[in-house]
């Protein structure tokens, strides 16, 4: 059986030594951060505009009814379904 002393030097030397994979890249990324080259970009007018966003289409009253109505006929068809399978189990 080990002493206390024995343990606490594993769980030290164990800290220590090793590094998990993402505390390894992480700790070479700051060292690429920090070397030599390493520089920021600079926008001395502000960041660039982003692409321009899609406009949504608007639904005509008809077009939301049917859409939502199908959502519900999709939701009802999946209810059967759990239901039919947690009967087989």
């Amino acid at each position: 059986m080990l002493g206390r002393g024995s343990v606490n030097l594993f769980v030290e030397g164990r800290t220590k030594s090793t590094h998990t994979t993402r505390n390894r890249a992480l700790q070479s990324r700051k060292d690429l951060l920090s070397g030599p080259g390493a520089s920021l970009v600079a926008f001395p007018d502000g960041l660039p505009p982003g692409p321009p966003k899609k406009q949504k289409e608007k639904l005509s009253e008809v077009e939301q009814q049917l859409k939502k109505a199908e959502a519900a006929q999709r939701r009802r068809i999946q209810s059967e379904k759990a239901a039919r399978e947690a009967e087989g189990l």
